[in-house]
């Protein structure tokens, strides 16, 4: 019975914490036809939060991974078609190269505005 009654604490704290992001979120928002867009998707995702265990009970987590597999499996095919697309109109298309131009554009930029690189993105 511990266990159920601690999958009810998180949820509960889920809610709470749900519920003070979105009031911080819409009080810093301003007084704009925005807000009222804002209001609405938070409504909406707050909805989602509560209704999260349901969800759970009835399968909806099998359903989110096979919806989440099935997007990127979309992506994929998007970047592929883009890709053969760019190489029809690009024939000379050289990956490589455009990343190593794309480095030197990044580092001209660090160094025309005297920006401090952090470790990782410093060139070597």
């Amino acid at each position: 019975m511990s266990g159920a009654m601690g999958n009810i604490r998180e949820w509960l704290s889920q809610v709470m914490c749900f519920l003070c992001l979105m009031t911080v979120v819409l009080h810093v928002i301003p007084d704009t036809k925005l807000k009222k867009y804002v209001r609405h998707f938070l409504g909406l995702l707050f909805l989602l939060t509560v209704l999260e265990p349901l969800g759970k009970l009835l399968g909806g987590e099998e359903f989110l991974m096979n919806f989440e597999a099935e997007s990127l499996k979309g992506l994929y095919q998007e970047y592929e078609e883009g890709k053969q697309g760019l190489e029809a109109v690009l024939p000379d298309w050289d990956e490589e190269e455009y990343q190593r131009e794309l480095e030197e554009k990044v580092q001209e930029i660090y160094d025309t505005y005297h920006i401090p690189q952090q470790e990782g993105h410093k060139n070597e």
